[in-house]
């Protein structure tokens, strides 16, 4: 389900929709461009066999875009006040990917259900109809592996804040 990139044009037209969203402004989302693809390269250049997906170059533009707003002391307080200024599809679809691409599908169906839907393990035990304790730890196991590969990938990253966004963006597509 990882989105590989497959051309400069792609990229750029994926990437230049994030940045709008979230700049709220033509030039600066094209200078955010500019600056991730850039990177991109560097990157690349650097490590010519390493795989990189739309969702890491979304990760470098919105860190491109906090800096930029650091350097402006225009810092939003919290990661929600970015989130809810500027969130779209990029975003939830990055988060799913990201979710859907590290775990098995059953156990990124139990993180959603226990974690977005707030669902309890009993009540999800009771509707795919096998034990309480299977669920749990079934999640413990989901929340473990998630961490992990989110630590390898994204070392900024907590599996809890990767749920608590995830959780956000469900929230905001839901209204």
């Amino acid at each position: 389900m990882v989105t590989k990139i497959n051309n400069i044009e792609e990229i750029s037209l994926k990437l230049y929709k994030y940045c709008l969203s979230i700049a709220k402004s033509e030039w600066l989302a094209e200078d955010l461009v500019q600056e991730t693809l850039i990177k991109f390269i560097k990157i690349k250049q650097n490590e010519p066999n390493r795989e990189i997906n739309i969702t890491f170059l979304y990760t470098i533009a919105r860190n491109l875009f906090i800096d930029e707003k650091r350097k402006k002391n225009e810092i939003p307080k919290s990661p929600n006040e970015l989130y809810e200024s500027s969130f779209d599809s990029t975003e939830w679809d990055s988060l799913l990917e990201i979710l859907y691409s590290t775990l098995p599908i059953r156990q990124a169906m139990l993180i959603t259900l226990k974690d977005v839907f707030m669902y309890t393990s009993e009540e999800i035990a009771e509707m795919l109809r096998v034990s309480n304790e299977s669920i749990k730890t079934a999640l413990h196991r989901s929340r473990i592996k998630l961490r992990e590969t989110v630590n390898i990938h994204q070392k900024h990253y907590s599996h809890t804040n990767l749920i608590k966004e995830f959780s956000l963006a469900v929230k905001i597509r839901s209204h």
